[in-house]
């Protein structure tokens, strides 16, 4: 069965398909078995993200995160191990590396009130804000509150709001052929913790079909139709 961490990562492995990035999924960080949620790398010298969705603008070499899913809550502890596994990261996988070449983020469903009010959190935008560490900030993400834009696709996938899910799952462009597992997983996960989603699977597939169709030209459209259909309308 696959988790919803797993599913996270999944999905934002697909969002950086075709980019420079890469994503690793829990990483294992000591001979005593600890889990970095996702490690986001830059891997090669393919392209940026044409529109980042909202947090994720500024990526650095190497991209440590943290999610917490909206059975969760994002606490200053949470970010006290995300600060653990970067020192342990960058000790055995990039110990000559800057500081500078490091991102921090802590992705969460809903608002960590509880940080907050033990933490100062310095707004950056809607649903994004940072938190500095001595000298390493961190990016907190809070899903329900950025934007909502198709840039947001990938984080609305994940808002536990059933109308959000459903614009999620009609914006986001899914770049692998094999994702239809990941998003059927993804709906399943939703009605075991009573989330009713109206926008189902079999929605999306059409929508993705009529999507698919649209972007072929006019004659592959039509391979395959007899005269009468061609003429038809």
């Amino acid at each position: 069965m696959i988790n919803w961490h797993r599913l996270f990562g999944l999905t934002l492995a697909d969002y950086f398909t075709g980019t420079a990035y890469q994503v690793e999924m829990e990483k294992d960080l000591a001979r005593k078995r600890q889990l970095l949620d996702i490690v986001i790398i830059r891997a090669g010298d393919g392209p940026p993200l044409p529109e980042p969705c909202d947090g994720l603008e500024d990526l650095r070499p190497h991209n440590l995160l943290t999610y917490k899913s909206g059975r969760e809550a994002l606490d200053a502890w949470a970010l006290e191990e995300l600060i653990g596994h970067y020192v342990n990261y960058r000790k055995s996988f990039a110990p000559r590396a800057p500081a500078r070449d490091f991102g921090l983020y802590a992705v969460a469903t809903r608002r960590p009130e509880t940080l907050m009010r033990d933490v100062a959190l310095h707004r950056v935008q809607d649903g994004v804000y940072t938190v500095r560490a001595l000298h390493q900030p961190i990016t907190v993400i809070v899903v329900r509150e950025v934007a909502t834009a198709t840039r947001n696709a990938i984080w609305a996938l994940f808002s536990f709001e059933a109308d959000r899910v459903a614009r999620g799952a009609r914006d986001y462009v899914w770049r692998q052929a094999d994702h239809a597992s990941v998003l059927q997983e993804l709906y399943h996960r939703y009605q075991e913790v009573g989330i009713a989603m109206a926008y189902t699977f079999e929605n999306f597939q059409r929508d993705l079909a009529r999507r698919l169709v649209l972007e072929l030209p006019p004659e592959e459209r039509l391979r395959g139709l007899p005269p009468e259909e061609r003429l038809r309308g």
